[in-house]
């Protein structure tokens, strides 16, 4: 897990059962696709290799992902710079980043402020 956003995420439940695109995925397929959600959040920049290999194998989806799974599962994701990124996921996890480090710097300031005036 990155050291710098939160362990956990969140589903927004009625997002992702009013998906035409999960709806379209069999139940292997919506699976593997939460399984990659889960690696690209614990990845240093929220994203996953562009590597199908390493996709069937992250995914649990094995020979499936060549077979048709994994098109319709990088459908939910972009290629930037040789990775994969999930705009939603990605916007949400830049945002706890920030949030994180906005909350450590404050922290920061108050025990240097309560430390440093003894």
């Amino acid at each position: 897990m990155s050291k710098q956003t939160s362990p956990a995420f969140p589903l927004y439940a009625d997002d992702w059962l009013g998906s035409s695109a999960i709806d379209l995925m069999s139940p292997a397929e919506e699976g593997a696709y939460i399984r990659l959600l889960c690696h690209a959040w614990n990845s240093e920049d929220c994203g996953l290799p562009d590597d199908d290999k390493k996709l069937a194998i992250h995914s649990r989806l094995g020979k499936a992902w060549r077979n048709g799974s994994g098109a319709k599962i990088r459908e939910n994701f972009i290629v930037k710079d040789g990775r994969l990124y999930n705009l939603r996921l990605l916007e949400i996890w830049t945002e706890q980043k920030e949030y994180r480090e906005q909350k450590a710097k404050a922290g920061k300031k108050g025990a240097d402020a309560r430390w440093h005036n003894q």
